[in-house]
Parts: structure tokens; sequence; C-alpha cells
């Protein structure tokens, strides 16, 4: 998450900051609800694909039902998407990304 999209929301302990964390927190907490639907297709999609995306066969899908955390609570389920948003707040991964495409692109 780029510090500039902390910024326009306020930083880190704003209103706008906590209302997008708690709208976060309800999007995961219902893409949830639809997992073993999402991870079926997958699985559908991956059998003999050459797709790029799929390189790992039965792992694509494993990886991806383990990104879901279904074994979580509710609770624990809002505390991960908290650290997932907080370790991503000035990743500096995302710096570098920004910094590729300046470069390469001409776009920041």
């Amino acid at each position: 998450m780029p510090q500039e999209y902390i910024d326009i929301l306020g930083g880190l302990d704003s209103t706008h900051f906590a209302n997008f964390r708690n709208l976060m927190r309800q999007g995961f907490r219902d893409v949830r609800k639809h997992a073993e639907r999402i991870i079926m297709i997958v699985e559908l999609m991956q059998k003999d694909s050459k797709l790029p995306c799929f390189t790992l066969g039965d792992l694509t899908s494993a990886n991806l039902r383990d990104r879901f955390q279904l074994a979580l609570s509710q609770s624990q389920c809002d505390e991960f998407v908290d650290k997932l948003i907080l370790n991503s707040a000035g990743s500096a991964f995302t710096r570098l990304y920004d910094t590729f495409q300046y470069y390469s692109q001409g776009v920041l």
C-alpha cells in the first residue's frame, strides 16, 4: 500500500483509514464465505493448463486455500487482515515496484 494512499486517507490514525480497514475486513470475511467455490473453479482451470499461473499444479489450489485462512475465527481473521494492511503500509516492495515502473515505463 503506497504511502500516497495512506496520505489520501488522512494517515494511519484517521477515520477514513479506519473505515478502509473495516471495509477490508468485511470484504475478506465475505470472500471467505465463497472460498470453496473459488478454489473449485481454480482446480478446474488448472487441470492440464499450460498457463504460467498454474505451473505449481495441485499446489496452486492448496496455496490459494491457505490464503483464505479458513481455520481462523472471525476475530482472528480480522487480526490477520489488520496485519496484512499494516505490513503493506509503506512497504519497501511497493517503493521498489514504483521505481521499476518509473524507469521502465516512465510511470510513477
